[in-house]
């Protein structure tokens, strides 16, 4: 095992990997069960704001966690020289028709995927990792006098469509793995190739896996960075969006942008998506359409430019208080219906998410300029409420709902995990 390896693995390279995750809203406590009653214990202390005792669990708590993961350090040095060694990677859930898999539940696995992950991590340049800061930067590029083009375009099948000996040989060649974790990785890509009987595509719903998928797009942002003729390019995992400068030329640089990018896709074994792709003229800070990005709508209007929820997005709200309705119509369950009607006009944290996102009617979409929307909303969802047939006291308590009301005063429920699955299991999604 090299010296480099050997780094990963120390004890306080996974310590900060711990508080890395623990940032993140990771629940790493789970992987240290006998860590949990003194983490129990060092809550109650600061509840009683009992501070001797706390000073002395905290103590307590850097010795047990210090074991913990020196014997964790043990434990990777051994597994990944072990030729038996397996990921025993599997088919998880299906989310958004796509199939998604899962690692086992164990600390080695754990921190063996952050520690290759962290080192793909430095080569990659990668997306941007907010939403609400991407459409704030293309709003910004858009709104100023110069004469612009704006290309928009996502990827095919993007995370299935990654050949593996192109990927191998960007892992290679940026010397980011020494050959005991190159194995290891290989392994990895092995597994997933057994089930999905290909050797394309890196395995949705994994960390490595969304790592291997923004590193195999390195160079096409760097490509993107280093031209110097863009006013903005910017990637959100597989959506691409690059203003460029115009000039009175016969051919657009739009088009020449276009053309160049998807020459270097194919010959990455990727595909543009016709039906996602757009290019737009924007003079003087005026353009006509709309520039759909991230689930909004970018529009010119006579008082400035508007940030409005996307089409697709709008009617896929349209659709879920639809299926909501329809499905009480048939069960008369009204809890699950008040339910259903707070998670859409509403806001919620998502405990099963890795960052524990926030979403809702607010927190999905933020960034937008006017609330027209959301009334055609409300107006639509009362007009269910008319037609559903409840009973008077149920009917009252629906009223009282609003999707600009939950925007505005950025109204919060709570639901467990089972909960979340049940109510979103009436969308047929």
């Amino acid at each position: 095992m090299s010296q480099l390896v050997a780094a990963d693995f120390a004890t306080a390279n996974l310590r900060r990997l711990w508080e890395l995750e623990t940032r993140k809203g990771r629940d790493v406590l789970s992987f240290a069960p006998p860590l949990k009653p003194l983490y129990k214990k060092i809550q109650n202390a600061r509840k009683v704001k009992d501070e001797v005792l706390l000073a002395k669990l905290r103590d307590e708590w850097e010795i047990q966690l210090e074991v913990f993961l020196f014997q964790l350090s043990e434990k990777l040095r051994a597994l990944v020289v072990d030729p038996t060694f397996s990921w025993d990677l599997h088919r998880g859930p299906i989310v958004g028709k796509k199939q998604c898999f899962a690692l086992p539940k164990s600390p080695e696995i754990f921190f063996l995927e952050r520690v290759i992950t962290a080192r793909i991590r430095n080569r990659s340049i990668g997306s941007v990792a907010d939403r609400s800061i991407a459409v704030q930067q293309v709003m910004r590029s858009l709104t100023d006098p110069l004469p612009k083009s704006v290309l928009r375009t996502d990827l095919r099948a993007y995370f299935e469509s990654i050949p593996h000996d192109q990927l191998k040989s960007a892992i290679a060649q940026s010397m980011l793995l020494d050959p005991t974790l190159s194995r290891i990785l290989d392994l990895f890509l092995e597994e997933f190739s057994n089930l999905s009987g290909s050797k394309t595509g890196v395995p949705r719903g994994t960390a490595l896996g969304s790592e291997l998928a923004e590193l195999y797009l390195a160079d096409v942002d760097e490509w993107l960075r280093k031209s110097g003729e863009h006013l903005l390019h910017i990637r959100y995992v597989d959506d691409i969006l690059v203003v460029s400068g115009e000039r009175q030329t016969k051919v657009s640089k739009g088009q020449q942008v276009q053309r160049e990018l998807e020459e270097k896709l194919v010959a990455k074994g990727l595909e543009a998506n016709p039906a996602k792709t757009s290019l737009t003229r924007i003079s003087r800070g005026r353009w006509h359409g709309a520039v759909e990005y991230l689930g909004y709508e970018l529009v010119s209007g006579q008082s400035g430019p508007t940030i409005r929820i996307s089409y697709k997005r709008l009617e896929r709200i349209r659709h879920r208080l639809r299926r909501t309705f329809d499905v009480r119509a048939k069960t008369k369950e009204d809890g699950l219906l008040l339910d259903r009607v707070k998670l859409l006009s509403g806001n919620t944290r998502l405990h099963y998410n890795k960052r524990q996102a926030m979403i809702g009617v607010f927190f999905s979409n933020k960034e937008i300029t006017n609330l027209d929307q959301l009334r055609g909303l409300d107006k639509y969802y009362n007009h269910l409420i008319t037609k559903s047939g409840v009973s008077p006291r149920v009917e009252t308590v629906l009223r009282g709902m609003s999707f600009v009301e939950g925007f505005e005063s950025r109204r919060f429920h709570k639901f467990s995990t089972a909960k979340l699955h049940d109510m979103k299991a009436a969308w047929g999604e």
